[in-house]
């Protein structure tokens, strides 16, 4: 749950009933009592698989992230703001997957994700990524590594990052 600069609540969920088949992702509004504003939004329509919401507030309004694979196994994430879409990926499906999303600034997010490396045993099964997303540049972003991956065993093949937490506050951003 987040609260929006119009003191409004925002509750997102994977739904994975409905005869829908695959998963899809919904989110809905509340008022500062917790009474419900309007009906519950389908986020991810149609034909998409989705999972994983992610939701933090911007401009006066929210931000929702969230996980799609496609038919031949490929994961993209996608981050929605008013009008301005942007897609990061797509990736090989291959493990777990966890995002968080959070605003660095009136005009930009970050986006932190999971890239599931463990087809190639040479790298580290799983590191974080990130992106920042700009909203005069909506669209396909790169996303960049998130430092180099220590541990105090540099032989260990099963060193990793995942289940990252991202959040700004007082002007400056926490990753953990």
């Amino acid at each position: 749950v987040k609260e929006s600069a119009a003191d409004e609540r925002y509750l997102a969920w994977t739904d994975n009933g409905g005869g829908l088949g695959e998963p899809r992702v919904r989110y809905q509004r509340f008022d500062s009592s917790l009474s419900r504003v309007g009906s519950e939004m389908l986020v991810t329509p149609g034909n998409e698989y989705g999972s994983e919401p992610a939701l933090c507030a911007f401009g006066g309004d929210f931000a929702i992230a969230w996980v799609e694979n496609d038919a031949s196994a490929d994961r993209t994430y996608h981050v929605r703001a008013g009008s301005a879409e942007w897609t990061v990926g797509p990736f090989l499906l291959e493990a777990g997957v966890h995002l968080t999303l959070d605003s660095l600034d009136a005009t930009h997010l970050m986006l932190v994700m999971e890239e599931p490396r463990m087809v190639d045993a040479a790298l580290p099964p799983t590191r974080l990524l990130g992106a920042v997303l700009d909203t005069a540049q909506p669209g396909a972003v790169e996303a960049f590594p998130i430092g180099p991956l220590t541990t105090a065993d540099p032989e260990d093949p099963y060193v990793s990052q995942s289940q990252s937490s991202f959040v700004v506050a007082g002007g400056s951003a926490f990753l953990a």
